[in-house]
């Protein structure tokens, strides 16, 4: 079987769209204030934009992003603009679950991950 390249970015589009759309889920369950007096569509660019910043710190895998975007929309409005965060987020030689256990550290104990 051969898969054309069409094919593999049309399955990684639909990918996306159910990521995006899963994390958006979660945040009307869990934090529904935070999209109050939203239109779906206006709730789902919040969610792009978000994946879209943390994908310029280097944030690939979705359990990263999707934590990015529970610290910038949730716990933490505006975190990346703050010096402290910044600093991590533009660190270089830091990989990106390095960055989002650091960035936890600031959160309050029951939103944290664990970090190794």
């Amino acid at each position: 079987m051969i898969v054309r390249k069409e094919q593999m970015e049309a399955f990684d589009r639909e990918e996306t769209k159910k990521f995006e759309r899963r994390v958006l889920d979660r945040v009307r369950r869990h934090w529904p204030e935070h999209l109050e007096g939203l239109r779906n569509d206006e709730a789902a660019a919040l969610i792009q934009a978000g994946i879209a910043r943390a994908e310029s710190y280097g944030f690939r895998l979705e359990r990263d992003i999707a934590t990015y975007i529970n610290l910038d929309h949730l716990y933490w409005p505006g975190f990346d603009s703050q010096p402290h965060a910044a600093r991590i987020l533009k660190d270089p030689e830091m990989d990106a679950s390095t960055k989002i256990c650091f960035l936890l550290e600031d959160v309050p104990q029951p939103a944290r991950r664990r970090c190794a």
